[in-house]
């Protein structure tokens, strides 16, 4: 009676089995993508209101996951008194059977379904990093799905509290320090300890399935059912396959999301570089307008030395003028020499009448001699005075040539004046429609710039949105590997 209480429970326990490899868990219910995608968008956009938001509760998950790393041993330790009782139990049930062709059925059932390579678990401990399905085996596409806290969802013996407590994280919206997108280094740890422990949990699992499926498929092929299982076997292998679809088809969105990512750090650097470039072309303006600046100081200086050399100018001709005037009246005084000559004539004539008449007008001698005497002092008077202004009127003269040539180089210089006005009204010009130009570009690089900052925004969203989508993916994964630990301890 006790046997056939044990063969039922077996068989109980192996439809269960196939029931999880057919994905038939109850409640579970396989993962939708396309229904999770919009799902996924709009719980995005309602509770989560930043990008921030989604880093911190990835950071959190991070933290949380190095915490948890003592978890393993713990599971390991259960798995393996499991197995050990199961292996007692099915000691004391074997009867006369065969034993290899047994064995190797069920070698090519696990190669089948998991095609796991225990010595590629073994190298998978060393941390080795490998994107999509790699040398590792069909396991490893699990680490690219399994949240942060998938350790304690595993190795706390099949309770769904972390699970409960992520879904309340995100039904609050959550509020955890932000962490650098770009940073991957505790992302990268995080995925190796969750490697590690699921690895060591499946082949501790698989190698409990295999003692269960040993004393199973024994009983089975001594019943002779061999026919219905190599039919199971085939279900199964048809089970695995779509697994294996659906496992390139995560690859897949993975490879898609990672190129997002990465469009997503060039847009960032591309947007770090536009920064510098505005900020250059700004200094470029400012010093254009400094020089501009400095160009109107100096066209107020040359106007104040306009003016200045103006009224220079109207003196210089007052004086000249005036000048004028004076050599003017020293002209018509030059009549003097005539009137010298004139005189001395006179004085000849007057010197000969005098001789003549001396003997006449001996008695008027002393007289004359008296009126020649002066008439001779007020002719060097006059000399004297002709003298005095024959030199005024040469140094009027080289007064009046020095002013000439003060004016003609006065003239040069304001002609030289007025053509660097000229320039500069151009320079003027010309600096105003540059600074017309460059506020035109800067006002395009700014619409520019709103342009390429809504679009980093919406693709940060369309980012968001596939990152929540991984993470729902993951935690139904977690909620698969979940039950499985609560079907083989209702099984146990």
């Amino acid at each position: 009676m006790g046997e056939s209480t044990e063969r039922i429970n077996r068989k109980e326990l192996a439809k269960k089995i196939n029931a999880i490899l057919e994905g038939d868990l109850g409640e579970v219910t396989p993962v939708d993508f396309a229904s999770t995608s919009s799902k996924g968008e709009e719980l995005v956009q309602s509770k989560f209101k930043s990008t921030d938001d989604i880093l911190s509760h990835l950071n959190a998950e991070i933290v949380e996951e190095e915490g948890a790393g003592h978890d393993t041993e713990d599971l390991q330790r259960e798995l393996s008194g499991l197995i050990e009782e199961e292996a007692k139990i099915s000691q004391h049930r074997v009867e006369a059977v065969s034993v290899e062709p047994t064995q190797e059925l069920s070698s090519d059932l696990i190669d089948e379904l998991v095609s796991e390579r225990p010595s590629s678990v073994e190298k998978g401990d060393e941390g080795e990093e490998e994107e999509g399905v790699s040398k590792e085996g069909d396991l490893d596409f699990l680490d690219e799905y399994i949240p942060f806290s998938a350790t304690s969802q595993v190795g706390g013996n099949g309770s769904s509290s972390s699970v409960e407590e992520g879904e309340r994280e995100v039904e609050g919206g959550g509020s955890f320090p932000s962490q650098d997108l770009t940073s991957q280094a505790k992302i990268r740890r995080a995925r190796q300890v969750s490697r590690k422990i699921l690895q060591k949990a499946l082949k501790s699992e698989l190698e409990g399935r295999r003692e269960l499926e040993k004393d199973f498929l024994g009983e089975v092929k001594g019943e002779g059912k061999v026919e219905e299982l190599e039919g199971e076997l085939e279900e199964l292998r048809g089970k695995l396959e779509s697994l294996r679809e659906e496992n390139s088809a995560l690859l897949q969105a993975n490879r898609g999301l990672e190129q997002k990512l990465s469009s997503l750090e060039r847009k960032q650097e591309e947007r770090g570089r536009f920064k510098e470039g505005v900020k250059e072309l700004v200094e470029e303006l400012e010093e254009q307008r400094k020089a501009l600046q400095q160009m109107r100081e100096d066209l107020a200086q040359f106007k104040r030395e306009n003016l200045h050399l103006q009224s220079e100018n109207h003196r210089l001709v007052t004086e000249i003028r005036h000048l004028s005037e004076v050599a003017q009246d020293l002209k018509e005084v030059g009549g003097l020499e005539k009137f010298l000559d004139y005189t001395e004539a006179a004085r000849q004539q007057l010197k000969k009448e005098t001789q003549n008449y001396k003997e006449h007008f001996q008695a008027s001698l002393e007289s004359i001699q008296n009126k020649y005497f002066h008439l001779d002092k007020v002719i060097g008077y006059i000399r004297e005075l002709r003298d005095i202004l024959k030199g005024e009127i040469l140094e009027l003269q080289e007064l009046y040539q020095r002013e000439l040539d003060n004016r003609k180089d006065f003239e040069q210089r304001l002609s030289k004046l007025e053509e660097r006005v000229h320039i500069a009204e151009k320079h003027k010009v010309f600096y105003k429609e540059r600074c017309r130009e460059l506020e035109y570009q800067l006002q395009q690089l700014e619409r520019e710039k709103q342009q390429l900052l809504g679009k980093v925004d919406v693709q940060e969203n369309e980012v968001l949105q596939h990152l929540w989508q991984l993470k729902k993916n993951t935690k139904v994964l977690n909620t698969l590997i979940q039950r499985l630990v609560e079907l083989e301890d209702e099984s146990i």
